[in-house]
């Protein structure tokens, strides 16, 4: 589905791969019944210090029967290259730290932030998960702020996410990224495409119905489908890397579809300055409450309906670029 491309893998030998992974896992597995698990496992992590790295921080600590469980979670098939991008005994060692996961809310964050990417603001993810309701007991912004910054924290222990440029972003490696994205199409009805990947063909109507999740970006798609319906659809994203890009031909025609999203709750702007209008044609949009817009904003504008609150927002925009240049001229 992605243009992929080949990337140069490091793979350890033999010894130096033990020595990897008994140091990440913490563990000399001096009891006879246990290393012998534990060399199977490494094994089955070919030498690739990813693979090695995850799958020993996720079983660090863990009683036997825990090592055998993953002992066979990793000897199943697991997506071949062409269908994930990523190599088989990485695939399996990541899947296998997203299963030992700790709860539903950790495993959905880690798959939210495969559709955010790399470098992503932590306060882009109390947002999204805000809009999709995935924290449990949390009544004000600051403490879904603490909640995420904690289970953010979490995934990084797991070796599923890592420091970024600023300690307000969150980075993935790659691997682990195009894992979360193929977990998320597996399992939560999602259709995502990265940046760099080239798309030229969508999913059938019937998948379509299904999705909840859609992630599109100018550089990827080079055509829309004919018609866009998405009765289950939570969570839109759509836009480029550059955010001073211009929206190709291609996508304007989307303007021009009828759209039907009645269980799309909420919308985030951001980085649409040339944006007017969503839709020209009939939108139906029967539960959305609000259009996110400025950094800060949690509750977001709503003028009736998504067309005339994009307008409004757009109309405001234009005066206030039309206000900072007057006062600049003086």
């Amino acid at each position: 589905m992605d243009a992929k491309k080949a990337l140069p893998i490091d793979v350890l030998e033999e010894i130096e791969a033990w020595n990897l992974f008994k140091e990440t896992a913490e563990n000399d597995f001096k009891d006879s019944e246990l290393r012998s698990v534990a060399t199977e496992v490494d094994k089955k992590c070919a030498g690739l210090p990813v693979a090695i790295v995850t799958v020993a921080r996720a079983l660090r600590s863990k009683e036997l029967y825990a090592w055998k469980d993953a002992l066979a979670q990793l000897q199943r098939p697991s997506p071949s290259d062409m269908q994930s991008g990523v190599p088989a005994a990485v695939y399996s060692a990541i899947e296998l730290s997203y299963n030992n996961l700790k709860s539903e809310e950790l495993k959905q964050t880690f798959l939210l932030c495969g559709l955010l990417g790399h470098n992503a603001r932590a306060e882009d993810l109390v947002r999204y998960g805000m809009g999709l309701r995935l924290f449990e007991n949390v009544d004000t912004v600051e403490d879904t702020r603490n909640r995420v910054l904690t289970l953010v924290s979490n995934l990084k222990a797991f070796c599923l996410l890592r420091d970024s440029y600023s300690h307000e972003r969150f980075d993935m490696h790659d691997f682990d990224c195009d894992v979360a994205l193929a977990i998320a199409s597996r399992d939560n009805h999602t259709f995502a495409l990265k940046h760099e990947g080239v798309f030229d063909d969508w999913p059938d109507e019937e998948r379509m119905r299904k999705l909840k999740m859609i992630s599109l970006s100018f550089d990827s798609v080079e055509k829309l489908p004919h018609q866009l319906e998405c009765p289950q659809l939570e969570f839109f994203c759509m836009g480029s890397k550059d955010s001073d890009a211009e929206i190709p031909v291609n996508f304007q025609l989307f303007l021009n579809y009828t759209l039907g999203f009645p269980s799309l709750e909420k919308v985030i702007m951001r980085q649409c300055p040339k944006m007017e209008i969503f839709s020209k044609r009939e939108l139906s949009t029967s539960k959305l409450k609000g259009v996110q817009s400025t950094e800060g904003e949690y509750v977001g504008r709503w003028e009736g309906n998504l067309n005339a609150t994009i307008q409004q927002l757009f109309i405001e925009k234009n005066d206030q670029n039309c206000e900072e240049e007057t006062a600049v001229s003086f």
